[in-house]
């Protein structure tokens, strides 16, 4: 209430009277070169973060891809148990077993089982769901999911394990044991299993040569975990080896040499 005298103060006319106020309001307001300098400080630390990060999902990465190698070795260890300790690689006209139909001893089996699966996703083509195999592998490949049939379609994306995994072979008393009829591994037949790989993932082949690809480049999918690859050996246990690890100088008649370690990798009966 007013008394005689006073005048009634606008609101522009108090707030001139409190210059401390607006001075405090000033102070809690960021200018623009303060927001812009905020966001380049979050840019740089986000830069520096993000190559730990994917280093991190990628180490991951490789540690679910060596399970998976791992229930493979199991899954064959279980087969050549089975079998006498002898797997089919091919027969004499390179007709590859473990990259087409079953045969009709069961060769692609121990694929399935090793996945948790009873059979093919799409069938005579002996694929399997993508989310089962390795990611890193899978991206890398650069390759489509299988649409060999009507039916892959309305199926969980698929492609051929035998694309991605790759067992080693080759026409060669070094690289496989031959029975006349056929090239097979005899498990008891090779020298020094804990040295010599026996399933790598990412190859389409498994060979020491240049006539399928180039092992010295990382575009090929070969090299899939950070110029890295995960393979099981003879002796059951799963490795990883670098890029560039597994070439040397030996070719021709020469290639094969049993006191070279990367010939031992590629050649299990020298």
């Amino acid at each position: 209430m007013l008394t005689p005298g006073t005048v009634r103060m606008s609101h522009d006319e108090r707030q001139r009277e409190r210059p401390g106020a607006n001075r405090s309001l000033q102070d809690r307001c960021f200018t623009l070169i303060e927001l812009l300098v905020v966001i380049a400080i979050i840019a740089i630390l986000a830069s520096m973060l993000l190559p730990a990060l994917n280093s991190a999902r990628e180490r991951a990465r490789t540690t679910s891809c060596m399970n998976t190698m791992k229930q493979l070795g199991l899954a064959v260890g279980g087969y050549l148990s089975n079998n006498r300790e002898i797997i089919s690689v091919m027969d004499q006209n390179w007709q590859l077993y473990c990259y087409g139909k079953v045969d009709r001893e069961g060769h692609l089996s121990y694929a399935f089982e090793a996945l948790g699966l009873r059979e093919s996703t799409c069938a005579d083509f002996s694929t399997v769901p993508i989310s089962k195999i390795c990611q890193s592998v899978w991206i890398k490949s650069n390759r489509q999911p299988c649409s060999a049939t009507a039916n892959c379609a309305s199926k969980p994306k698929h492609i051929r394990f035998f694309n991605l995994y790759a067992m080693r072979m080759d026409s060669n008393t070094k690289a496989c044991a031959s029975s006349g009829d056929y090239w097979v591994h005899k498990l008891s037949r090779v020298k020094m299993p804990s040295m010599s790989a026996f399933w790598t993932e990412g190859f389409p082949q498994f060979q020491k040569s240049t006539g399928l690809f180039d092992l010295s480049v990382t575009s090929s999918g070969a090299w899939s975990h950070q110029s890295k690859n995960n393979v099981l050996y003879f002796d059951g246990h799963v490795g990883s080896v670098a890029h560039g690890a597994v070439t040397c100088s030996h070719a021709g008649l020469t290639v094969g040499d049993p006191a070279c370690p990367v010939c031992r990798f590629w050649y299990p009966y020298l």
